[in-house]
């Protein structure tokens, strides 16, 4: 089996309790999981729990790159109760590989910018290109820094964390289905549906639902979007820092202090709180309104837009109050 994303198909039966059958999707009387014994790091799956009340199912399934499956292993995990598995089905899905290949390109592209504005000239010209690459250079090392814990093939648990990775899924899902804007999840609560969208907005998780319908891990797509927001929140507390202090170094510094913040960095890590870390990349440019407002007697338009777009956006209530 060559590296790729796959969908699979599992067609079964469950009866977790054969004397009293409910056929209740809280009942069930076993799971599917799958393994390799050569290359264990290779293999990602989405766990599938084979609940009483569906027939089939799907789930996904990665083999990573350079990876050539020979001993892909499925493992039924059986419980209780009466289970029958008539039928597991692999079908690639080739956008992944499309994805991957844009990714590897975005990548090189990048990496040869970077070469070619430090490294490409060289005298004067070049020390003095090196020295207007200072400031970008430290607001990239800002954001890598703060983004430390995502760069590893888990994550870490946060408190809200499975709560949001179903909004992302949710959200995929209605955008496959051609419902746009989301303003109801019909795959939520075993298909009875939820109106997340109507209390939590859903603008800026377009970018990890889009991802997942690229067939990105659904851990990848979120650690995308992580990245995303933190690299945002740096920039514009740089920007706002430096317009309120009249100083490159001071708003540098500022942007540094704020992304590193204690606070900001539970919110994104313990308490997995996307409206809160979202809404927060906008705080600083709120403040900067507030001040050109003190200082010129005039309407903070550039703020209150700044903030009406992180809580608009991702609207969090301990950030409202704030």
């Amino acid at each position: 089996m060559p590296s790729g994303a796959y969908e699979v198909t599992v067609r079964y039966f469950s009866c977790q309790t054969p004397d009293a059958p409910t056929f209740n999707m809280l009942n069930a009387a076993g799971s599917l999981t799958f393994a390799s014994e050569r290359s264990p790091a290779a293999v990602t799956f989405d766990a599938l729990r084979l609940d009483d009340c569906h027939r089939s199912l799907t789930t996904r399934l990665w083999v990573g790159f350079g990876a050539r499956m020979q001993d892909l292993t499925a493992t039924v995990t059986y419980d209780q109760g009466q289970l029958y598995i008539y039928s597991i089905t692999l079908t690639e899905q080739p956008i992944y590989r499309a994805a991957r290949l844009l990714c590897f390109l975005v990548l090189f592209a990048a990496a040869d910018a970077a070469l070619l504005l430090l490294f490409a000239h060289v005298g004067e010209r070049g020390a003095a290109r090196r020295r207007a690459l200072r400031l970008p250079l430290a607001l990239a090392g800002i954001t890598l820094l703060a983004c430390l814990p995502l760069f590893s093939n888990y994550l870490y648990f946060g408190h809200d964390l499975e709560f949001h990775m179903q909004r992302i899924a949710a959200m995929a899902a209605e955008l496959s289905y051609g419902q746009f804007p989301v303003r109801l999840t019909t795959t939520t609560l075993n298909g009875y549906g939820y109106a997340s969208p109507l209390c939590y907005c859903e603008l800026f998780l377009l970018l990890p639902a889009l991802l997942y319908n690229l067939w990105l891990p659904l851990r990848t797509c979120y650690q995308v979007y992580l990245f995303a927001v933190t690299l945002a929140t740096c920039l514009i507390a740089y920007f706002s820092f430096a317009k309120i202090t009249a100083s490159r170094r001071l708003g540098l510094l500022g942007a540094l202090l704020y992304t590193l913040s204690a606070y900001r960095l539970t919110c994104v890590y313990t308490r997995a709180a996307v409206g809160e870390f979202t809404a927060m990349a906008f705080f600083p440019a709120r403040a900067a309104g507030s001040v050109r407002h003190l200082h010129q007697r005039q309407a903070p338009l550039r703020g209150l837009a700044a903030d009406g777009a992180g809580h608009g956006g991702h609207g969090a209530e301990p950030s409202a109050l704030l």
